[in-house]
């Protein structure tokens, strides 16, 4: 028997900051089994959304549904008060969720952890500490790391932002396999080339002011005006929702 699969998605969802409103009656249904590029400018709200899905951030008003129970949520910038692990222990981490923090490695462990260090070609790191790393190198760890976690939903806050090119290739190909394998995945992007990887994008300019596949948002030139809905928060966007 087929198991359906609740899509991830929010209802009037809306998050404040004192007097500042970080976004407004946000309502979208996330395709399961799929890439969203979330779009917009800085301060457009995408990164809040992504941090309410991932439960960091509490919505002002609103709902949120279908969350699945394993959840990987990746920032933007990486603390830099890390402990001195090599990168070997970053990727154990990915199972503490199944082993808990005393349990012994296991075969389906160890094999998780290693087909993740070849997919992102981190293979010859795992002994060098983390901290060592070039940020290209430390950003393919910590998929690497995600990627081990084995989870149902991925949220990537800017995931290849800043990276040299093989790093972004790396990481963008590892993006279009989750998806391919049936694994839901969010990110947050601020360029067009990211998206066209996506199955769909979601622009956000404080409110959600369109969604489509890249064909319709992207290349067929809707992004740019819908960018510049944030400075008319009243403005009639192309593709955008009735709020």
């Amino acid at each position: 028997m087929s198991t359906t699969i609740e899509a991830v998605h929010v209802k009037n969802l809306t998050v404040r900051f004192g007097a500042t409103t970080a976004f407004r009656d946000v309502s979208h249904s996330f395709t399961p089994g799929a890439t969203t590029a979330l779009m917009g400018v800085n301060g457009s709200g995408k990164t809040t959304l992504l941090q309410c899905l991932a439960g960091l951030q509490q919505p002002t008003a609103g709902y949120i549904g279908g969350l699945p129970k394993k959840i990987a949520y990746l920032s933007q910038n990486i603390h830099k008060t890390w402990m001195p692990l090599t990168t070997a222990e970053v990727l154990i981490m990915s199972r503490y969720r199944k082993l808990g923090l005393l349990g012994r490695m296991r075969t389906v462990d160890r094999d998780a952890i290693e087909a993740a260090s070849e997919k992102l070609a981190i293979t010859e790191l795992m002994k060098q500490n983390f901290g060592s790393l070039s940020g290209g190198q430390q950003q393919r760890v910590r998929i690497a790391q995600v990627l081990a976690s084995d989870p149902e939903l991925v949220l990537l806050d800017e995931p290849v932002t800043g990276l040299d090119i093989p790093s972004q290739k790396r990481i963008l190909q590892v993006i279009e396999e989750w998806s391919h394998s049936g694994t839901t995945v969010i990110l947050t992007t601020h360029h067009q080339n990211e998206a066209m990887h996506c199955q769909t994008v979601v622009v956000m300019a404080n409110r959600l002011v369109a969604y489509g596949s890249p064909a319709e948002i992207v290349v067929k030139g809707n992004l740019v005006p819908d960018l510049e809905c944030h400075s008319f928060p009243d403005l009639d966007c192309h593709g955008s929702h009735s709020t």
